[in-house]
């Protein structure tokens, strides 16, 4: 058990976050390079010619009124396909975070990172219930910007002013409410929950408060990511410059893979201080991690 993690985690909440992604960061890494590698597949399978045809029109802005008319008809006519990868891509990313959490999760409780145990956990029923978490976590995002934005047309009928301040302020209601439900994946995977136990545990421990420290936390660690990704895009091109090379018949450009590497070296120490941090949200926060009981319950395992 990864004991040194339990201990300072319940101290200081930075210092364990910090400890956790040191350790698993080379496996997160792997596991958001195994997430691409399905993602680029299935993007290649599903959408190469969408990505030519995108990347051909936007090379091309001397017209911008002719650019944009064929971009809403490329979109129009691959509607069905753009909708499907998008499918996918939310089944892969719930895989992808039950995946990553399952990794922290042996670290913690085994003191090894077993891909292969992570692997087995992450297409298990705790995979369903991270999907039915995210769409519920997603139902409540709609149901919540829905009602702000009837709200608006509202508040905009009596004054404009105070509608669109309205706005604003419901809008960062909605998010600081949305971060209180970050903790929720943890549970799916840490305590086996289902993704309405899940989502009443997060509120219950995520509080007000404790949202909107993370939201200057989640401002700090966004705008340095973005300065990274857009200084990577700017010098050797992007995943859509790779899969546009692919499809075009062009080959794997040097620039283009080193592009990658690049970028999933990043991603992954991001992502894995990402999972770092909502692990944690569990193992500080949850009234029902107790270190002394959890080292019984993995002596009587073993």
């Amino acid at each position: 058990m990864f004991t040194d993690y339990l201990h300072e985690v319940k101290d200081n909440a930075f210092k364990g976050v910090f400890t956790l992604t040191k350790r698993s960061f080379v496996y997160q890494i792997a596991a958001y390079i195994l997430f691409m590698i399905l993602f680029l597949l299935i993007a290649l399978a599903f959408a190469g010619s969408f990505f030519l045809d995108y990347m051909t029109i936007a090379q091309n802005p001397e017209n911008v009124q002719a650019m944009g008319e064929n971009m809403r008809g490329l979109f129009m006519e691959n509607a069905g396909m753009l909708f499907f990868l998008i499918f996918i891509t939310f089944l892969l990313t719930s895989w992808l975070t039950t995946f990553a959490l399952s990794i922290n999760d042996n670290i913690i409780t085994n003191n090894s990172a077993n891909l292969g145990l992570a692997l087995k956990k992450s297409v298990s029923k705790r995979m369903l219930n991270m999907i039915l978490y995210s769409l519920l976590f997603f139902l409540i995002y709609i149901v919540g910007a829905v009602i702000v934005s009837a709200l608006l047309g509202l508040f905009l009928q009596i004054n404009m002013v105070l509608g669109w301040l309205f706005f604003i302020v419901g809008m960062i209601v909605l998010g600081v409410f949305l971060l209180r439900l970050s903790a929720g994946p943890a549970f799916v995977v840490h305590g086996e929950a289902n993704a309405s136990a899940a989502l009443t545990s997060s509120l219950r421990t995520i509080t007000w408060t404790k949202a909107l420290i993370f939201i200057v936390i989640g401002i700090g660690a966004g705008l340095i990511l973005y300065v990274f990704t857009l200084l990577i895009t700017l010098t050797i091109g992007s995943s859509a410059n790779l899969i546009v090379d692919i499809a075009s018949g062009n080959g794997l450009s040097f620039m283009g893979v080193l592009a990658q590497l690049f970028g999933l070296l990043i991603n992954g120490l991001f992502y894995a201080f990402i999972y770092a941090g909502i692990s944690s949200l569990f193992f500080r926060y949850s009234d029902t991690v107790n270190l002394d009981s959890l080292e019984d319950h993995l002596v009587e395992d073993l």
